[in-house]
Formats: structure tokens, C-alpha cells, sequence
């Protein structure tokens, strides 16, 4: 019986030191569950899957911010417009940082009805050169920041290519022969993708650029065309409307050959169903993953008056959301991306370059940044004149009766002051 005592004093005490030390880990538990709830969460928006590429600044933020907790959630290239359009309409909160796409009409939108914060004032400004700052301002408030540059470009599908037994095209010849083959071999030379027609024909603007970049014109067209001195008879126009109808004509643009949806173009791409996608490296990088650089090569597309540099463009800008209740953690944020990230802290797809400090009178950025203003705003401006251009090029109109029809829309084409020009 004293056994029995014994042993059952011994229960009991096991059992209170169980109980009582499952409570203390309880409350430890509570405890840190109660620290967790008391971190500020800060909600950040990115478009694009690829968000694991941020975790490591994010990290380095909340390990300088041990009180804010960042909260990431994403939304893909593919549905990224219809979100927007959807955030825009209602009342709710987008995020609290939003990492944008850079679409103009679509941050015009935003900051019309009075979705994102103006940032002007903000000590951190400082860090970014004011060419780029000026495009996201309207009226002269800052309600954006690009934030990442990235390049438009023409993407090889290395497989196609050596089944066609060639290499990266050198110049416009070697281009060529490469283009008749596919055609022989009933292999699309060159795709294109947009979500939809407006879209489609967007992405048209890379060839205008190749244009206006060989000739040099792009800074005078753009302050032709927002003092409404543009005409269709342009002579850089005209060199355009030659290069797509010729290119038209030789059976490398056609009805038959381009794919509007994004979806398919890329489809017909990875299945060496064409020769050549345009688009840029962040989307690439997005759709192609690990395979990237490896059965596909980025490169310039050779356009007839010689090889054209790859394009400047941006692949995300940074906003606040005016409905956000963190702002001030917000633009502890923003201040940390401009000051404490760079390079090294980011594995941004080669071609991409972060905006966060200030260039050199004689940097290369700065160089090529005035073109990267037009280039990203120049769908915006053109509208339905460069639109109707390319559609009826495309449709085997002739380029006397493509200028008469493109000549009226522009006379009646008007740009809003505020849109900065370089």
C-alpha cells in the first residue's frame, strides 16, 4: 500500500509538472502569438508571379523594422489590367505599397480618382534621377517612382534556330534568311501578344522605336507630337509604315502568321512553333523560368537600316495607396528601397537595373533614359492613329492610302499638358 502511495504521489507530481509545464509553454505560445498580432503588418502588392525575387530586401526591411511584419501578395501579368480595373472602381484598399506596372493609362487611372498618395516633398526623391521622376508626376505632384528598368527585346528560340541551321541574326540579311526558311519550313518567324486587339497592336510601338532610335528622332517626334506638329507623311512614320508594309508583303507579318493572346504566342514559342516573341526580359522571365537564357537568347532584332540596340523600358514603379492606414510604415518602405537595396540585394534577370540612384551627367542610364520616357508613354500618346496605322498596313492597304486615312485622326489628336516630354 505505501508503494501504491508512493507511486501515486509520483503520478500526481509527473502530472502536475506536465500540466503545469504545458501552461508555461502555452503561455509562451500566447505570448508570442500576442507579439505577432502586435507587429504592423504592411500589405505590398507586386505585379507578376516572380515575387520571390523581393524576400531577401523584405527581409532586410523587417530585420531594420523589427515592429512591421510585410504581408506580399501578387497579381499576374495576364490578369493584371482587369485587377486594376477592379481596385479602381471600388473602394477598397489595393495594398498599401503597390508595386505597378508601369502601364500609363492604367496609373492615370489610379491617380485620377485619387488612388495612390502624392509623394512630393519626401526626402527620398532625392535618390532618383528627376527625368525618371517626371513621368509619374501630374500637376506637378509625384504620385509614382520608377523603380526597375527593364528591356524590351526580341527573344530567340535557340531550338528552332538550330533546326534551322542558323545563329543569331548579325544584320539585316542574315535576319532574312532566317525569316524565308521558317515561312519554307511552315514556322512562324516573329509573334506578338496582347490580351486584346488595343494590346496587340501596342506592341507594335517596338518597331516605331527602332525607327525613331536609328534615326535619331525620338526626342523631336515626341515634342512634335505633344505640340500637335505631328503629321502622317512624317519621314520617320513613313520609314515605319515601309518597314511594316514591306515585312507585311514578305510573309513575315501577316494574319495568318501573328497571334494576338498572349497566352498562345508564348504557347507557339516554347513549342518551337516560332522563330522569334517580341516582349520584355521581365515577362520572359516570368513565363520561361529556369529556361531562360538556356534553350531561348535574348537579343536585338535587326531592323533594314542596320542592327537596332535593344529597348529601354520599366518594369515596376512604387506607389502608396491613399486608402491605405499605413502610410507611415509605407514610406519607411519606399525610403528603405531607395537607400539601403541595390544590386547585390536583388536577383533581378540580366537586363534589368534598379532606378535608385543618381546617374552620372555621362551615364548610360541617363543616355538611353530619355528614349525609355517615350518608349513607355508612346501608346498612350498615339492612340487610335498609330493603331489604325498599323492595322491597315497590316490588311494590305496601301501607304498612300494609310497616310490619308492616319492624317485626319491626327489632326484631331490631343495630349494633356501635364504629360511630361523629354
Amino acid at each position: 500500500m505505501i508503494t501504491n502511495k508512493k507511486n501515486k504521489k509520483i503520478v500526481i507530481t509527473v502530472l502536475l509538472t506536465i500540466v503545469l509545464g504545458s501552461a508555461f509553454v502555452f503561455s509562451l505560445l500566447g505570448k508570442n502569438k500576442t507579439s505577432a498580432k502586435e507587429k504592423e503588418l504592411l500589405d505590398v502588392l507586386i505585379w507578376g508571379e516572380k515575387t520571390d525575387l523581393f524576400d531577401h530586401i523584405f527581409q532586410k526591411f523587417e530585420a531594420k523594422y523589427p515592429s512591421i511584419k510585410i504581408q506580399v501578395s501578387f497579381v499576374s501579368e495576364n490578369y493584371y489590367e482587369d485587377f486594376m480595373r477592379e481596385q479602381i472602381s471600388s473602394e477598397k484598399k489595393i495594398a498599401d505599397v503597390i508595386f505597378m506596372k508601369p502601364k500609363y493609362d492604367t496609373f492615370l487611372s489610379l491617380e485620377t480618382r485619387g488612388r495612390l498618395t502624392d509623394l512630393t516633398g519626401e526626402i527620398y526623391l532625392d535618390n532618383y534621377q528627376s527625368e525618371n521622376l517626371k513621368i509619374y508626376e501630374v500637376n506637378k505632384c509625384q504620385y509614382a517612382i520608377p523603380f526597375i528598368s527593364n528591356k524590351l527585346v526580341a527573344c530567340y528560340n535557340l531550338s528552332v534556330l538550330e533546326k534551322l541551321n542558323y545563329e543569331i541574326p548579325k544584320n539585316a540579311q542574315d535576319l532574312e534568311k532566317i525569316f524565308r526558311e521558317a515561312l519554307r519550313r511552315e514556322i512562324t518567324p516573329i509573334i506578338f501578344g496582347g490580351e486584346d486587339e488595343k494590346g496587340f497592336y501596342e506592341m507594335y510601338i517596338q518597331w516605331l522605336m527602332l525607327v525613331l532610335r536609328n534615326f535619331n528622332q525620338t526626342s523631336f517626334f515626341a515634342n512634335d507630337l505633344q505640340n500637335g506638329k505631328v503629321r502622317a507623311d512624317d519621314p520617320v512614320l513613313l520609314e515605319y509604315m515601309e518597314l511594316i508594309y514591306n515585312l507585311s508583303q514578305k510573309g513575315y507579318f501577316s494574319n495568318k502568321n501573328l497571334l494576338i493572346n498572349t497566352a498562345e504566342a508564348m504557347d507557339a514559342f516554347e513549342s518551337d512553333k516560332a522563330v522569334v516573341i517580341m516582349s520584355d526580359i521581365w515577362s520572359l522571365y516570368q513565363q520561361l523560368g529556369d529556361d531562360f537564357e538556356k534553350k531561348y537568347m535574348p537579343g536585338s532584332l535587326v531592323v533594314e537600316e542596320g542592327e537596332a540596340n535593344e529597348i529601354n523600358s520599366l518594369s515596376f514603379i512604387l506607389g502608396i495607396d491613399s486608402k491605405s492606414d499605413a502610410k507611415e510604415n509605407a514610406n519607411l518602405l519606399i525610403e528603405f528601397l531607395s537607400t539601403d537595396v541595390n544590386e547585390d540585394d536583388i536577383e533581378l534577370p540580366e537586363g534589368m537595373h534598379l532606378l535608385n540612384t543618381e546617374a552620372d551627367e555621362n551615364s548610360l542610364y541617363k543616355k538611353e533614359y530619355d528614349y525609355e520616357v517615350y518608349m513607355d508613354k508612346c501608346a498612350w500618346w498615339i492612340k487610335e492613329p498609330f493603331k489604325d496605322m498599323t492595322a491597315r498596313l497590316l490588311s494590305d492597304q496601301k501607304i498612300e492610302d494609310v497616310i490619308a486615312s492616319t492624317e485626319e485622326l491626327f489632326e484631331s489628336l490631343t495630349i494633356p499638358t501635364y504629360i511630361y516630354v523629354p
